[in-house]
Protein backbone atom coordinates (compact mmCIF):
# COMPACT_ATOMS: atom_id res chain seq x y z
CA UNK A 1 0.00 0.00 0.00
CA UNK A 2 1.71 3.51 -1.18
CA UNK A 3 1.89 5.97 2.14
CA UNK A 4 2.43 9.62 1.84
CA UNK A 5 5.00 11.73 3.15
CA UNK A 6 5.93 15.26 3.95
CA UNK A 7 9.69 16.01 4.16
CA UNK A 8 10.01 18.86 6.97
CA UNK A 9 12.79 21.12 6.56
CA UNK A 10 14.06 21.03 9.63
CA UNK A 11 15.81 18.77 11.66
CA UNK A 12 13.89 16.09 13.63
CA UNK A 13 14.60 17.25 16.94
CA UNK A 14 12.63 20.78 15.88
CA UNK A 15 9.59 18.69 14.85
CA UNK A 16 9.85 16.64 18.08
CA UNK A 17 9.83 20.29 20.06
CA UNK A 18 6.38 21.60 18.55
CA UNK A 19 5.11 17.46 19.76
CA UNK A 20 6.10 18.00 23.48
CA UNK A 21 4.47 21.35 23.86
CA UNK A 22 1.65 20.37 25.23
CA UNK A 23 -0.46 23.91 24.29
CA UNK A 24 0.94 23.41 20.95
CA UNK A 25 -1.59 20.48 20.51
CA UNK A 26 -4.35 22.61 18.59
CA UNK A 27 -1.38 23.58 16.47
CA UNK A 28 -0.75 19.86 14.83
CA UNK A 29 -4.18 18.09 15.48
CA UNK A 30 -6.57 18.76 13.20
CA UNK A 31 -9.79 20.57 14.54
CA UNK A 32 -8.24 20.96 18.20
CA UNK A 33 -7.74 23.93 20.18
CA UNK A 34 -7.22 25.52 23.37
CA UNK A 35 -4.90 22.92 24.91
CA UNK A 36 -3.71 22.58 28.67
CA UNK A 37 -2.09 19.94 30.90
CA UNK A 38 -4.42 17.61 32.81
CA UNK A 39 -2.15 14.71 34.29
CA UNK A 40 1.72 14.17 34.46
CA UNK A 41 4.09 15.22 32.15
CA UNK A 42 3.35 15.67 28.59
CA UNK A 43 4.44 13.70 26.84
CA UNK A 44 5.24 10.65 29.05
CA UNK A 45 3.09 7.67 28.77
CA UNK A 46 0.23 8.48 30.78
CA UNK A 47 0.05 11.79 30.87
CA UNK A 48 -2.52 14.34 29.53
CA UNK A 49 -4.13 17.25 28.01
CA UNK A 50 -7.32 18.23 27.69
CA UNK A 51 -8.36 20.55 24.48
CA UNK A 52 -11.51 22.08 23.01
CA UNK A 53 -12.69 21.05 19.62
CA UNK A 54 -15.27 23.56 17.38
CA UNK A 55 -17.85 22.53 15.52
CA UNK A 56 -20.16 25.78 14.30
CA UNK A 57 -21.03 27.20 17.40
CA UNK A 58 -20.60 24.50 19.81
CA UNK A 59 -18.09 23.61 21.75
CA UNK A 60 -16.95 20.55 23.39
CA UNK A 61 -14.01 19.24 25.57
CA UNK A 62 -11.37 16.43 24.61
CA UNK A 63 -8.70 14.72 26.05
CA UNK A 64 -5.53 13.02 25.06
CA UNK A 65 -3.46 10.20 26.67
CA UNK A 66 0.07 9.48 25.66
CA UNK A 67 -0.44 5.36 24.78
CA UNK A 68 3.68 4.96 23.91
CA UNK A 69 6.59 6.98 23.10
CA UNK A 70 9.69 6.72 21.50
CA UNK A 71 11.55 9.74 21.72
CA UNK A 72 12.29 11.46 19.17
CA UNK A 73 10.87 8.85 16.70
CA UNK A 74 7.50 7.78 17.43
CA UNK A 75 4.47 9.41 19.94
CA UNK A 76 1.21 7.22 19.77
CA UNK A 77 -1.97 8.57 21.70
CA UNK A 78 -6.06 8.35 22.24
CA UNK A 79 -7.68 10.67 22.03
CA UNK A 80 -11.39 11.66 21.60
CA UNK A 81 -14.42 13.96 22.89
CA UNK A 82 -16.70 12.24 20.33
CA UNK A 83 -15.60 8.69 20.29
CA UNK A 84 -12.25 7.71 20.70
CA UNK A 85 -9.44 8.40 17.90
CA UNK A 86 -5.50 7.03 17.38
CA UNK A 87 -2.98 9.33 16.93
CA UNK A 88 0.40 7.65 15.70
CA UNK A 89 3.26 9.96 13.81
CA UNK A 90 6.73 8.17 13.12
CA UNK A 91 8.78 10.74 12.53
CA UNK A 92 11.94 9.55 10.43
CA UNK A 93 15.39 11.41 10.12
CA UNK A 94 15.78 12.54 6.30
CA UNK A 95 19.36 13.45 6.07
CA UNK A 96 19.13 16.50 8.36
CA UNK A 97 15.13 16.96 8.10
CA UNK A 98 12.41 15.17 8.67
CA UNK A 99 9.89 12.77 7.07
CA UNK A 100 6.43 12.60 8.43
CA UNK A 101 3.45 10.73 7.31
CA UNK A 102 1.04 13.32 5.46
CA UNK A 103 -2.19 12.02 7.61
CA UNK A 104 -0.32 14.86 10.16
CA UNK A 105 -0.18 17.65 7.32
CA UNK A 106 -1.16 20.00 10.08
CA UNK A 107 2.00 19.46 12.05
CA UNK A 108 3.92 19.40 8.87
CA UNK A 109 2.69 22.38 8.02
CA UNK A 110 3.38 24.01 11.61
CA UNK A 111 6.31 22.90 12.16
CA UNK A 112 8.30 23.38 9.31
CA UNK A 113 6.80 27.30 8.59
CA UNK A 114 9.27 26.95 5.16
CA UNK A 115 8.91 24.48 2.01
CA UNK A 116 7.94 20.77 2.80
CA UNK A 117 7.78 18.46 -0.28
CA UNK A 118 5.53 15.51 -0.56
CA UNK A 119 5.35 11.92 -2.48
CA UNK A 120 4.19 8.57 -2.56
CA UNK A 121 6.36 5.62 -1.43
Amino acid sequence: MAARHHLIVRALSAVWAVLEGERLYGTWVVGTSESRREQGDWPEPGSSIAYSVRLGPREFTGRTVVRRIEKPRTLEAEAGPLGSARIALDIRPWGDKALVPSTNTRCVAWAARSTTSCWTR
